[in-house]
């Protein structure tokens, strides 16, 4: 009988993701958001962190009181999606995804987004850059 060395395993892995995110360049994160002060919650949260930042990860946590409303919460959701999203575009755009016919609709369509915002995000960064 084989025995596996989870820790091994797992270290194994997470150097292989921060090796591929230091190759590649990459710019990602984990955002996690915990409401009130559940310790099982607490040591979950932590050991996440933990990992992001063994592989390369950024991590973001927003720590919210116990009495948090459903639609604060789901406000933080949604601002965190729109920043997913332009990070998303200026990504694509930087990489000429919109200098292909068409591409724009599609992409504005897979973010749920209008091509007008699609297309208005994208000029106003190419004038910063202008400037």
């Amino acid at each position: 009988m084989n025995l596996i060395d989870g820790k091994a395993v797992s270290a194994s892995v997470k150097e292989q993701i921060r090796a591929e995110i230091e190759r590649d360049k990459l710019d990602i994160g984990l955002a996690v958001i915990i409401v009130g002060n559940n310790q099982a919650s607490r040591v979950y949260v932590n050991n996440k962190k933990k990992a992001c930042e063994v592989c390369g990860i950024k991590s973001y946590e927003y720590a919210l009181p116990e009495d948090t409303t459903q639609d604060e919460l789901m406000e933080l959701i949604d601002t965190l999606n729109k920043d997913d999203k332009v990070k998303a575009i200026r990504f694509l755009n930087q990489n000429g995804a919109f200098l292909v016919t068409k591409s724009g609709d599609k992409i504005a369509k897979y973010f749920g987004i209008s091509k007008y915002t699609l297309y208005s995000y994208i000029d106003s960064k190419q004038e910063e850059k202008a400037t």
